[in-house]
């Protein structure tokens, strides 16, 4: 598990290398939708395509 600089975003485990899953835990800032960006980046270089698993935790509508 990787948290994000604000500790708004956690990359949690996934069962796959090409499936990346993140929990957001409140509203997300500039520094961390930059480090979830490159995570991404990373991931779609290393295995071209990848998919996604957003939980968004403590959501309020």
């Amino acid at each position: 598990m990787n948290a994000a600089p604000d500790g708004s975003v956690i990359q949690r485990e996934a069962p796959r290398p090409d499936l990346l899953a993140f929990e957001i835990k409140d509203k997300i800032t500039k520094p961390d939708i930059e480090w979830m960006s490159s995570v991404t980046d990373a991931a779609m270089q290393a295995h071209g395509k990848i998919d996604m698993l957003i939980i968004m935790s403590n959501y309020e509508g």
